[in-house]
């Protein structure tokens, strides 16, 4: 946090951060103090061009224009090396309800694994695969789910126009 009274301009740089079971890009803040008023930027920051990552060979299958229904269960298939594969962690929300989904991991052989997702409810999705806090390759996968949507407290149905 920066406390000052005096006009000028302040930034800091963040990287490894979450929203929610999200992980966020590096991003910069800058801030700019004018008496009493506030400008704030936020910008993305770029890959850093000095630091190569190791390649990966881990893979699940790409769910995103697949039709889904409510009721369909979802396997996606996933192979990589024996490292990775003990190493991913996959998570699912519900973005519309902004709720975790669960997902059970099967890991068929040391080198495969199954991640199945019961959506259960219509709407917009995000599968992530992340390998040591980085997304894999396919990885945030976006998925929309056909169907109604239901809260704890109502049901929205879909009409059409």
């Amino acid at each position: 946090a920066v406390v000052s009274t005096q006009s000028g301009r302040y930034g800091r740089a963040f990287s490894k951060m979450d929203w929610g079971s999200h992980a966020l890009s590096p991003f910069t803040l800058n801030v700019r103090l004018i008496g009493k008023r506030v400008n704030c930027h936020m910008a993305i920051a770029p890959a850093s061009k000095t630091s190569k990552k190791p390649p990966v060979s881990i893979r699940f299958a790409d769910i995103s224009s697949v039709d889904i229904d409510s009721s369909t269960i979802l396997k996606i298939p996933g192979s990589g090396s024996e490292e990775e594969m003990t190493n991913i962690e996959v998570t699912c929300c519900h973005v519309d309800l902004d709720r975790a989904v669960p997902v059970s991991l099967d890991r068929t052989d040391p080198t495969k694994a199954t991640a199945t997702v019961a959506p259960g409810n219509g709407g917009h999705y995000i599968l992530n695969v992340m390998l040591n806090n980085e997304h894999v390759p396919t990885s945030p996968m976006k998925f929309f789910v056909k169907g109604e949507l239901h809260d704890d407290r109502c049901a929205f149905k879909p009409l059409p126009n």
